[in-house]
């Protein structure tokens, strides 16, 4: 069926996926790997700063997601349906930074 190169490749992949890696980053990664006798150090080691301030950025952006959401879940569940304009999910969703509790 697939060649034992194609199964390592595959393999590669799955397992920089897992870690985290985009396609793109893979492309490169494996590009190197199966091209290149060494990797050099200084290219590995901006690519892994770059990584790591990618990774921050990112969960900040959760934390930030994961407050809006918490923000939804502070209330109890209504008896009656909210307008949409009280709701912070919304609120964000159409560019307002600061939600006002559905004031305006």
């Amino acid at each position: 069926m697939f060649t034992h190169a194609a199964v390592e490749d595959i393999q590669f992949i799955e397992r920089a996926q897992e870690i985290g890696f985009t396609l793109e980053e893979i492309k490169q990664v494996l590009s190197l790997y199966k091209n290149d006798d060494f990797i050099s150090t200084e290219d590995m080691y901006r690519f892994a700063l770059s990584k790591i301030q990618e990774i921050e950025d990112r969960i900040i952006q959760l934390q930030q997601f994961k407050a809006l959401l918490e923000s939804v879940t502070d209330f109890p569940l209504p008896k009656l349906p909210h307008f949409k304009e009280q709701c912070p999910v919304i609120q964000k969703c159409l560019g307002k930074d600061e939600w006002d509790g559905g004031k305006n």
